[in-house]
């Protein structure tokens, strides 16, 4: 959405937080290298951490925008290898690695294509594989900022 889309939509009494929201983490949260963000907005999971990928595609070039309209470079895809679970661990495929990011993003979209079920409720998301049977993989409450972080590891 465009700012000034968004300030239509604050005029009409309605405030709209999909462009802000994610500023709102990097003012009141201090930046933890190994926790990711789920993100309803976002196409695909992406990083700034290099020796998080187990695999890496480097010739992969492409480029996005954020959330601010800003254009930013993907300079890498390949998979991330060791994300403990309720389940053990797991292996993330198709992570973009972007080195100029700034938060770690987990894309609601992406899992949904990988055949996991995303259910929020009471103040946390459940995730849960339906590759296998529906398994539990893991819960997260969410934050004081509405955010819902997920620290691998």
């Amino acid at each position: 959405m465009k700012a000034s889309q968004g300030a239509q939509s604050a005029n009409d009494g309605e405030e709209d937080t999909s462009s802000t929201l994610f500023l709102c983490y990097a003012h009141l949260a201090q930046k933890q290298d190994d926790t990711w963000i789920l993100d309803t907005r976002c196409a695909n999971h992406m990083t700034d951490k290099g020796d998080f990928f187990c695999t890496m595609d480097d010739s992969y070039k492409s480029q996005i925008t954020l959330g601010d309209d800003k254009a930013i470079q993907v300079e890498g895809m390949g998979a991330i290898l060791e994300v403990s679970t309720n389940e053990g661990n797991k292996k993330v495929n198709d992570v973009y690695f972007i080195s100029k990011l700034k938060h770690n993003l987990l894309s609601v979209g992406k899992m949904m294509e990988k055949n996991y079920k995303i259910v929020f409720e009471d103040k946390k998301y459940i995730i849960y594989d339906k590759n296998e049977g529906h398994k539990h993989v893991t819960s997260i409450s969410m934050t004081k900022n509405r955010l819902f972080p997920l620290k691998f590891g």
